[in-house]
């Protein structure tokens, strides 16, 4: 049986089966006799502004799109091509499609959606609350809080724990969501090509669509690294600035206020408060620490954990009737710090000790010392350098080391390394069959065990 999850969020649809995300695709719908959706039209959201939409998911709804667009008629109109192009892009012969929605929709938007995806033909099963789904830890005696960056809006989610993990309450810091952070930071990297070349990235549209377009990169090398060379070429000129977190940080001050004002009426006196956020607020420079002022732990969860979650939940959210269930509880025990799983639960499977590890084309023995993976992990001992995308991914990321027959995985990094979707303490033995994943998901590595 093929089965998927697709986390819906008017950043960005994430599409995800049992091998992690396959698809991510921008919140973005260009019309213009026709309807284009995701990255192509997010790459022309500031040449084309009158014609790519941005809030269909948001205002998921059958209002009426501007007079004079022609190719769609309803908000409604552009989710349905948004989901239909995503559902298609996999390429699946799935059966089954499990959904995570955000707490900000309203019964009146879930019904829709169900109707839209029915029409686009994916073979919905079951809805789940994102917070509900992405949250895997117990933390017995603590409130936890589930925070959501939405491209338009913040999604704060309180979760109570007890035989039940269930969304509490929501609260939506609107006008605070991802493209109000990276305007705030383009105004203050534009001004710093201003004073610093005398160039300005926002004279032209052709310009201003690539800062956008290569911001989310910038920002994420600042969290890591605490600063970026940004470039633009414009005019077969090269202008290039060098940007701190300190400037990103003071840019988006008011904004994260107010975030940590809505936290606070969330948050229960008295009471240990521990943050999940999601991969998106990553990727913004001293995000986590102005949040971590507010809470005893910080959890960064990795891209498309809701909707691994929902695949791990999958035989307790779908209804066997046939009907499709919305979940916003599933078993717990925050009492004990036991995830409770249903009857049906397969117990967990230890395999062989690894003897390689994989990583994209390339596998490499598990011997002789420790293998340590990064961006940049130095020149001692025996250090795999990782390329492509490296959002999340610290310069010594983490580490493997044979030792008396097995192998121990080490995290170093500041963003996070998850074994089989379960975040790694410190360290962790690992197994052949293991999945290896860092930072915000986009580096993955396979233990496998050679045979002869």
């Amino acid at each position: 049986m093929g089965r998927l999850a697709i986390e819906i969020n008017d950043a960005g649809l994430l599409g995800v089966d049992s091998g992690g995300v396959r698809v991510d695709s921008p919140g973005y719908a260009l019309v213009d006799g026709s309807v284009t959706t995701g990255a192509a039209a997010a790459a022309q959201a500031r040449l084309q502004p009158s014609r790519v939409f941005s809030r269909f998911w948001q205002e998921l709804s059958l209002a009426a799109l501007p007079a004079g667009v022609r190719g769609a008629a309803t908000m409604a109109d552009l989710a349905y091509h948004h989901l239909h192009d995503v559902f298609s892009s996999l390429e699946t012969t799935a059966d089954e499609v499990l959904l995570t929605v955000p707490g900000s929709y309203s019964r009146e938007q879930l019904s829709l959606l169900l109707g839209i995806a029915r029409e686009a033909g994916l073979p919905v099963s079951a809805l789940v609350d994102t917070a509900v789904a992405a949250t895997t830890t117990p933390k017995p005696g603590k409130q936890i809080i589930h925070i959501d960056l939405m491209l338009h809006q913040v999604v704060l989610t309180r979760l109570q724990q007890g035989g039940r993990l269930r969304r509490d309450k929501v609260e939506v810091v609107d006008e605070c969501g991802q493209r109000e952070m990276h305007a705030a930071a383009a105004r203050v990297v534009s001004d710093l090509f201003v004073r610093n070349t005398r160039y300005d990235p926002m004279h032209s549209a052709a310009a201003e669509q690539q800062m956008f377009d290569r911001l989310p990169d910038w920002l994420s090398a600042i969290e890591r690294d605490g600063s970026v060379s940004a470039s633009v070429e414009f005019d077969d000129k090269t202008h290039s600035v060098e940007v701190g977190r300190d400037v990103i940080g003071t840019a988006l001050e008011s904004l994260l206020a107010r975030m940590r004002r809505h936290l606070a009426t969330l948050t229960r006196p008295g009471e240990q408060l521990v943050l999940m956020i999601d991969h998106r607020l990553q990727q913004l420079p001293g995000l986590h620490k102005a949040l971590a002022s507010e809470a005893s732990e910080v959890l960064e969860l990795p891209r498309g954990a809701a909707a691994l979650g929902a695949l791990r939940l999958r035989d307790e959210i779908v209804s066997g009737d046939g009907t499709v269930s919305f979940a916003t509880s599933v078993r717990w025990d925050g009492q004990t710090g036991a995830r409770l799983q249903p009857p049906s639960a397969t117990p967990p499977v230890t395999g062989d000790t690894p003897t390689h590890v994989i990583v994209g084309d390339r596998a490499w023995r598990l011997q002789g010392g420790a293998l340590v993976f990064g961006s940049d992990p130095g020149d001692e001992g025996k250090n795999i350098v990782l390329t492509g995308e490296l959002s999340g991914i610290s310069r010594t990321h983490c580490s493997l080391l044979p030792n008396d027959g097995q192998v121990r995985l080490q995290d170093h990094s500041s963003h996070g390394t998850w074994v089989n979707d379960a975040r790694v303490d410190g360290s962790a033995v690992v197994h052949s069959g293991d999945v290896i994943r860092l930072g915000g998901g986009s580096q993955v590595l396979l233990l496998v065990s050679e045979q002869s």
